[in-house]
């Protein structure tokens, strides 16, 4: 993921599949800087790095938890987004487009439908999973961003 050049290697998403259009998070995300790892967590609530993974899946989360880090894993950029998409048809879809639009490299959940692990690994977003209750800011200590390959899931 953290080579030895700066850039972060960025998803992209397939254009073999079709998004149905106007179903999105519509709240804006800035783009991560070049040299930052763009994390997204799926969270209980809006508390940002003290908050917990939620016990639902990724696209039924109450909540996303965003923070950019830098090589040394400070945070530098923490933003919290409420899903709008957890009570939509085939959300997962959804979410895992919107995940590639933000600029995700990781995505960090406790659990994910069948559906989401396969558009997230189409589009060469990691994913991993945790216990549901872990505090962001636990789970930022215990991840390891230099030797983890890009083709490494959870």
């Amino acid at each position: 993921m953290l080579g030895a050049s700066n850039k972060v290697r960025r998803p992209r998403w397939p254009s073999w599949i079709v998004i149905p259009i106007g179903i999105t998070i519509r709240e804006h995300v800035k783009p991560p800087e070049e040299d930052h790892v763009r994390i997204v967590f799926a969270t209980r609530g809006s508390r940002g790095l003290e908050d917990e993974v939620d016990l639902l899946d990724l696209a039924r989360a109450h909540y996303f938890t965003i923070v950019d880090v830098d090589r040394e894993k400070n945070p530098v950029y923490v933003r919290v987004v409420q899903n709008t998409l957890s009570n939509v048809p085939r959300a997962g879809l959804a979410v895992a487009y919107w995940l590639v639009r933000i600029g995700a490299n990781i995505v960090i959940a406790s659990s994910y439908c069948k559906n989401t692990e396969y558009y997230l690994d189409q589009a060469g977003i990691i994913r991993l999973r945790v216990e549901p209750g872990r505090r962001v800011r636990d789970c930022l200590a215990q991840l390891d961003l230099a030797t983890r390959e890009e083709g490494d899931k959870a």
